[in-house]
């Protein structure tokens, strides 16, 4: 790895004073940027530098703290954080840990106050590589480091978690997402009917991880949803192209006139800045069904944290009994037979339903039928995300 640039010196009452450089992670395992220069990492979005120079046994109170959007260049990379100042600041004698981290600017807005908060996307590190653990969503860049007393510098290797972020080809003038969907049953799993379709409102977002004071959870704003039409009516299928940048998935909202509803959203991971066209089917849920769930949990009202509702489904599309779902995060419920109430056994009964009350958005669950399934799901705020695994052939 090559020395990148200095970044700047915070005045310390130590001797020699702390000082920051950064190198760019290149042949190392995890997150490698493939180069050795900062010269060679495009920046075509505006973006923000982040650093916090902080004691480990108290991280919730650094010494310093910035999140500034990085100046423009003419040359558009990422040599351009060098043009950011650390505010002179007396540090203790001790161990430091220094975080550094670069987003798009859009990842860490406030969308109702229009602020930066770099908090919004909390971010933990590899205690080995030093690099963002690969959470969704992540950083464009990120690295830590330890200063200890007396060091003459401090080296942060800056990993590229997922550098495509801050190139997206939306930065470019290619600003517009294609995105399609039709919207089938969640008890039937087939496609709903004109009529029907007439009475649901589609959208299409990504949900993110917000700050409400000491709290988080993931959120999906009207202002950051955007609206599908009806392209055909036999069968219903909803279109747009929308000005979005996914940064990690992107959802289908279904919502239905017929109030009270709650909004539905079905989501599938792995889509980048770099998608063009998005392609989902989203599930719409009978108030009907919603209220058996609910009476199963015990719930006089939905949930304002969201819920999770997911269906194992057999080759035929019929509910199916037996199978244990895992969760990457949280817990799973199965509902009973009858959907009456929560089944013991740890597998789907034969309503072939499940819930999670407490696994994040973003969690990935799975299941085993002749092959590994697997879907996205988890809490989104006020919504009830939906798990539906696509069936193998031939069972």
């Amino acid at each position: 790895m090559r020395r990148m640039l200095v970044l700047a010196v915070v005045a310390a009452c130590t001797t020699p004073p702390l000082k920051i450089i950064y190198e760019v992670a290149e042949g190392t395992p995890g997150q490698s940027c493939g180069v050795t220069e900062c010269k060679d990492i495009p920046m075509g979005c505006e973006s923000v530098l982040s650093v916090r120079i902080l004691s480990p046994s108290n991280p919730s109170e650094p010494f310093v703290s910035v999140c500034e959007v990085v100046p423009p260049s003419t040359s558009k990379d990422l040599c351009a954080i060098g043009k950011i100042d650390l505010p002179p600041t007396d540090l203790p004698r001790e161990v430091l840990e220094v975080q550094v981290t670069v987003w798009p600017k859009s990842m860490v807005t406030d969308p109702v106050t229009g602020e930066l908060n770099c908090l919004r996307v909390p971010v933990m590190f590899d205690a080995n590589l030093g690099f963002p653990i690969d959470l969704s969503p992540t950083p464009a860049l990120g690295g830590h480091a330890f200063y200890h007393p007396g060091d003459s510098e401090t080296v942060v290797t800056l990993g590229c978690t997922n550098k495509e972020l801050i190139n997206a080809p939306s930065c470019s003038g290619m600003d517009t997402v294609s995105v399609t969907s039709t919207v089938t049953d969640f008890e039937t799993g087939v496609s709903v009917g004109e009529n029907l379709a007439d009475q649901l409102n589609v959208f299409v977002g990504e949900p993110t991880l917000t700050t409400f004071g000491s709290e988080t959870a993931f959120t999906l704003f009207p202002n950051t949803a955007r609206a599908l039409s009806r392209a055909t009516s036999v069968p219903p299928v909803w279109g747009a192209d929308v000005k979005l940048v996914f940064t990690s998935s992107a959802c289908i909202e279904v919502l239905e006139d017929d109030a009270p509803a709650i909004t539905s959203l079905r989501c599938r991971d792995r889509i980048t800045s770099a998608d063009r066209r998005i392609d989902i089917a989203g599930v719409r849920v009978s108030k009907e069904t919603l209220r058996e769930i609910l009476g199963a949990l015990t719930l006089a009202e939905f949930p304002p944290e969201g819920l999770t509702l997911g269906i194992v489904l057999d080759a035929n599309g019929n509910p199916a009994a037996g199978f244990p779902v895992a969760a990457s995060q949280g817990t799973v419920q199965y509902l009973n037979a009858n959907r009456t109430g929560l089944a013991t056994g740890g597998k789907t009964t034969a309503s072939g339903m499940f819930v999670s009350r407490d696994a994040p958005y973003g969690t990935l669950f799975s299941t085993f039928l002749t092959t590994q399934l697997s879907s996205i799901g988890g809490l989104v705020q006020g919504r009830l995300t939906i798990v539906l695994f696509d069936p193998p052939t031939g069972q």
